[in-house]
């Protein structure tokens, strides 16, 4: 019989390298024609999506 200690959590990159992933893959977005930096999901991998916001929307009557 094994005994098993608390559950590991994933080992994740470090977060100054998440963000330059980010900032490469958004560059590549806009200066690459088309979608061509966007994938389509391919079996069991997923795709990718751009989503773009405009903003809060706002109601004057909520004060």
């Amino acid at each position: 019989m094994s005994v098993t200690g608390p559950p590991k959590s994933p080992k994740l990159p470090p977060r100054w390298f998440v963000r330059a992933a980010w900032s490469v893959h958004r560059g590549l977005y806009r200066i690459l024609p088309g979608r061509r930096a966007l994938w389509r999901q391919r079996g069991k991998r997923w795709g990718t999506m751009r989503l773009t916001t405009i903003g809060r929307r706002t109601d004057s009557r909520a004060r």
